[in-house]
């Protein structure tokens, strides 16, 4: 089987902070794979700056789909439960950049 696949889109929320104090992230990234399905991946991390992150708390979804809406949403309910990492809107607004900045760049794949 062929795993090879393309980044369509990242997304992030939170902030890294200044030495001394602590953050919290959560990065989202979609990819399309070989196959033509697509694949969401969430990681969450918090810690603590100490001139280098130390991260304390993490955790990982993967969703995948037959379309960016579809490999997203195998992962929105989880994320949205997510209420120890940042708030509520600040995780919707990062699976809602991921998804458009994703459309974005197949549209312009597509447009080539």
């Amino acid at each position: 089987m062929n795993d090879t696949k393309t980044k369509l889109a990242t997304a992030y929320e939170g902030e890294e902070g200044h030495p001394g104090d602590s953050y919290e992230l959560i990065r989202a990234r979609l990819y399309c794979l070989a196959s033509g399905r697509f694949q969401c991946l969430v990681h969450a991390e918090s810690g603590s700056n100490q001139g280098h992150l130390e991260a304390h708390n993490e955790a990982d979804l993967e969703g995948r789909g037959n379309t960016i809406t579809e490999a997203i949403d195998a992962v929105r309910d989880d994320v949205e439960e997510w209420d120890d990492w940042l708030s509520s809107q600040e995780r919707h607004q990062l699976l809602r950049t991921l998804e458009y900045e994703a459309e974005d760049a197949e549209l312009q794949t597509e447009a080539e």
